[in-house]
């Protein structure tokens, strides 16, 4: 099993509970339709606690059964973007 770990960056013209709202509501049944995913788990960032210039605003985690997995999975969803586009 692999397991990748992937910042978010808010954008600047998004508040955080915006972004909050966002990532939640959004983002979070996007990533749970990608083909081949095992288990996924938000982190939103509340505070930059220790590190006030940090950009970090989410931590996503997503496990795939291995590497290719995790590479089918985001192929297929660039292949989908550029159709919807």
């Amino acid at each position: 099993m692999t397991k990748r770990i992937i910042t978010v960056v808010r954008r600047a013209d998004v508040s955080p509970e915006e972004f909050r709202h966002i990532y939640l509501e959004h983002h979070a049944p996007i990533v749970a339709r990608m083909p081949g995913l095992l288990r996924y788990k938000q982190n939103a960032v509340l505070a930059e606690v220790g590190h006030p210039d940090a950009e970090v605003s989410g931590i996503a985690e997503v496990w795939y059964a291995d590497d290719a997995a995790f590479a089918d999975a985001v192929e297929e969803r660039v292949a989908l973007a550029g159709e919807a586009a």
